[in-house]
């Protein structure tokens, strides 16, 4: 079994479509379901992308709670 440290960066990439790297963040989160590559990360981590999403981002609550779903 694989396992990968995402960090803030990575997370955020993936959950916002105007970053730099987002098609990339897409396509590797993609690959990495198909192959049950186990993610990890830490509570520092999902604070800050919680707060760079809800101050820079102002992305919706209800939006940002569908995201940290992702984090389970």
């Amino acid at each position: 079994m694989n396992k990968l440290f995402v960090d803030t960066s990575g997370w955020v990439s993936l959950f916002i479509p105007t970053e730099t790297y987002h098609a990339q963040a897409a396509d590797w989160f993609k690959q990495v379901q198909e192959k049950s590559t186990v993610l990890i990360t830490t509570n520092y981590v999902i604070t800050e992308t919680v707060a760079l999403l809800g101050s820079r981002q102002r992305t919706a609550r209800p939006t940002i709670f569908q995201y940290t779903a992702l984090f389970k």
